[in-house]
């Protein structure tokens, strides 16, 4: 799980650390990651085969209910298919603190068992989140971060306050390794794992 600011680099660390992954699958609803490198955009969902490095970005101005909808039915057929890294850049746009997609919440309990793998990233306090995402975690990430932003997860890991002085857009993170303290400190992110517009 990675969690922090606009402008963290929690993007670019989530891009980085599945950048040798070739069955890759991003669910990319804020659509900033069509020019991930090595990877094929595709808006249509049957078009993801879990098979290579694919990002799903949804057709513009869905109702909320029809990308839950989508976002389910990728995710359904992603169990059946196995053997893949899942990547979600925002939890937000595929969530609510009350309700994740019920496919969706498959992968987080049960992809282990599928050998499906799963990296995601929130700007939101983690009480934003579904708690489910947090539970599920195996490894925790917090890059810059504002107090306020950290409220709930300053009740589950100690330290956690120093990604305040991290520095907006340092690209440092604080890394719980198997969610534990201390803390170490990681970064700055290499650059180049998500190529820019010109």
């Amino acid at each position: 799980m990675v969690v922090g600011g606009t402008g963290s680099g929690k993007t670019e660390l989530a891009a980085y650390l599945t950048r040798g992954c070739s069955r890759l699958i991003v669910i990319d609803t804020n659509k900033v990651l069509g020019g991930l490198v090595g990877a094929q955009l595709v808006h249509d969902p049957e078009e993801v085969t879990f098979r290579s490095r694919q990002v799903w970005q949804p057709p513009p101005g869905l109702p909320t209910k029809v990308l839950l909808e989508m976002v389910d039915r990728l995710c359904q057929r992603g169990m059946e298919v196995g053997d893949f890294m899942g990547f979600i850049d925002e939890l937000a746009s595929v969530s609510t603190s009350q309700t994740i997609p019920p496919w969706l919440a498959a992968w987080l309990r049960q992809g282990r068992a599928h050998r499906i793998g799963m990296i995601y990233c929130t700007q939101r306090d983690v009480g934003a989140s579904n708690p489910e995402f947090f539970a599920q975690a195996q490894h925790l990430y917090v890059g810059h971060s504002t107090k306020m932003s950290l409220e709930t997860l300053r009740k589950r890991v100690d330290h956690v306050d120093r990604a305040t002085t991290l520095g907006y857009a340092s690209g440092r993170f604080l890394f719980y390794e198997n969610m534990q303290p201390p803390p170490r400190l990681v970064g700055p992110v290499p650059l180049g794992s998500i190529r820019r517009a010109a």
